[in-house]
């Protein structure tokens, strides 16, 4: 089954089993319209209730009833079977879609790296880039008309017009 990741457990909530989950989509409500998610190893996981925090969600799992239970879930990510996903414009893209992309310059055609993460901060989303080689060394890019020229999901490459102090090293 074709499938994407659409949230993050990243802790415990409470001693009944339930996580809090980061999630990849417009609004963290956007969850509401799955009552079911899968693990990577395609463990099959049936919400039973789910309640929001800001921009969290609070999931409790059927099956999942002690604090112990959801501690095994902590960082896994949550997938969807991608056909239950609306249709998006073009030029629109599905956060899952996006990471892992590498990420070259034009006209250079330079390897910054891979898209690790999408920060949204409500004026425009921002792509961690990952440099390879290099611990905790990040570029961060906004995904603004001005500085990204093309996305090639299919490809696995995302191109960037760097705007002057974009990147570190630039003069």
């Amino acid at each position: 089954m074709n499938r994407t990741v659409i949230a993050k457990i990243v802790n415990t909530n409470g001693i009944r089993g339930a996580v809090k989950c980061l999630h990849y989509c417009d609004s963290v409500y956007d969850l509401e319209n799955y009552g079911e998610f899968f693990l990577e190893d395609e463990r099959r996981l049936a919400v039973e209730r789910m309640t929001f925090q800001k921009n969290t969600a609070i999931i409790k799992f059927k099956g999942v009833d002690s604090a112990n239970d959801a501690l095994l879930l902590k960082n896994r990510l949550l997938y969807i079977d991608r056909d239950k996903l609306p249709k998006l414009p073009k030029g629109v893209y599905y956060i899952s879609d996006l990471m892992g992309l590498r990420v070259v310059t034009v006209p250079d055609g330079r390897q910054l790296g891979r898209i690790s993460e999408v920060l949204q901060t409500g004026a425009n989303d921002v792509y961690v880039v990952d440099v390879p080689g290099e611990k905790k060394k990040q570029y961060l890019i906004p995904a603004i008309p001005d500085v990204i020229d093309r996305v090639d999901i299919e490809g696995g490459v995302m191109t960037i017009v760097p705007m002057a102090g974009l990147l570190d090293d630039e003069d």
